[in-house]
């Protein structure tokens, strides 16, 4: 765990440092965090040859999703840095309506495919996965607010 942690205190760190060729690197980084996660996953689930497919299935098609919704975080915290300092109600405003709806989306999101590993693997194994993703959900979002500004702080 303490590796992939460095591993995704260093994606952040590199996402957040460069402003040229983001769309290119955040597809990279978002391939090694991929590539990673899944063998954590692999080890952590422990999970029996007939529900391996099955997970796998639905695993996929949720990281697809989760990584379209990964680009839309990282736009609307690429807008808050840039903006950052010029900032208005306006402005803030419309951030904040992007931040409740992205929380929404990531919430409706794990809903969804938590039914769907319910009937892949069973409620136990998908509660599990869950809890995983949560953790992991977590600790990316503290390291983020770690490393940018609360609104006025630096004004």
């Amino acid at each position: 765990m303490r590796k992939f942690l460095a591993l995704t205190a260093f994606i952040s760190f590199a996402l957040f440092s460069k402003g040229q060729n983001m769309a290119s690197e955040l597809e990279l980084y978002q391939s090694v965090f991929s590539s990673e996660k899944k063998m954590m996953i692999v080890e952590y689930m422990q999970l029996s040859d007939d529900q391996n497919a099955a997970f796998w299935d639905v695993y996929n098609a949720y990281e697809a999703s989760r990584a379209e919704l990964g680009k839309q975080r990282f736009q609307m915290l690429q807008d808050y840095a840039n903006g950052y300092e010029s900032m208005t109600d306006e402005s803030a405003g419309e951030l904040l309506k992007r931040a409740n709806s992205f929380a929404g989306k990531q919430d409706k999101l794990k809903s969804k495919y938590s039914k769907k590993m319910v009937k892949a693997i069973g409620a136990k194994k998908a509660l599990q996965w869950m809890q995983f993703e949560s953790y992991l959900d977590r600790v990316i979002g503290l390291y983020i607010m770690e490393s940018l500004p609360f609104v006025g702080e630096y004004n």
